[in-house]
């Protein structure tokens, strides 16, 4: 949400995985994710594409780590595992804010 991205950054990262991707086919792609829901915005001025929400907030996935992290009956890999996956479902720079020690 606070960090956008250009085309440009997109089919470099598209390219560090593998993906060949031309900008056009970038923009149809951006287009077809919109149609299917997703809250993309395009801010013509700086020429950037920004996420503006996701299903969970900030707030919520600190919640769920803090019950996983202060689980009993979780084991300590299973908790990582779990934790690791709630970080997935936000921003990279969300994630950094996300691990917690409970004690």
């Amino acid at each position: 949400e606070n960090h956008g991205v250009t085309s440009k950054d997109m089919q470099k990262y598209l390219q560090e995985c593998g993906i060949d991707a031309e900008r056009k086919s970038l923009y149809e792609d951006v287009d077809a994710l919109q149609s299917f829901g997703m809250d993309i915005e395009h801010e013509e001025y700086q020429k950037r594409y920004r996420l503006l929400s996701r299903d969970f907030e900030t707030y919520e996935l600190k919640l769920m780590i803090d019950a996983i992290s202060s689980s009993r009956f979780l084991s300590e890999p299973r908790s990582r595992t779990l934790i690791n996956k709630l970080k997935g479902l936000c921003s990279e720079h969300e994630a950094q804010t996300l691990q917690r020690q409970v004690i």
